[in-house]
């Protein structure tokens, strides 16, 4: 069962699982998303949905039905990020979810996010949370087993 998604209860209601506590309250997926601008938001699930996928700002614009300059001053004046930035955040989420599972290692979690290769998550995530991944999965291995 995946506990990010929230169970149906009713036709229409929804009960959504409690985090414990220890997880941001804050989400990538949605605090971009403040906008308006239909063309953004379809650049943004075609960057959500093709993680692992390089991506240029040509095909995007396409998505986007404007011109590469236009998207690139469009999704900064809509999101307050850069595409790029806001491509490196969603891989990180990708990332940060995956390493919660303990069969998976760090090799499996970069490739699977989108980073060349473990050495460009760790710089990443480093500048992002101050840490390093194995921290992160150590210490999320300790929050599991203490459940």
């Amino acid at each position: 069962m995946d506990l990010c998604w929230p169970h149906v209860w009713q036709e229409n209601w929804f009960v959504y699982i409690r985090r414990d506590g220890s997880q941001s309250q804050r989400s990538v997926y949605l605090d971009y998303r403040t906008h308006i601008n239909s063309g953004i938001h379809r650049v943004q699930d075609h960057v959500i949905s093709n993680i692992g996928r390089k991506t240029s700002i040509s095909e995007l614009a396409q998505i986007a039905h404007m011109s590469a300059r236009t998207l690139t001053r469009t999704f900064r004046a809509a999101t307050g990020v850069s595409i790029a930035e806001f491509k490196q955040k969603v891989r990180l989420e990708a990332a940060r979810i995956m390493l919660n599972d303990p069969d998976t290692n760090i090799q499996a979690v970069a490739k699977q996010s989108g980073f060349h290769n473990p050495r460009h998550l760790r710089r990443a995530w480093r500048r992002e949370f101050g840490t390093t991944p194995s921290t992160a999965k150590a210490q999320s291995g300790a929050r599991i087993s203490n459940l």
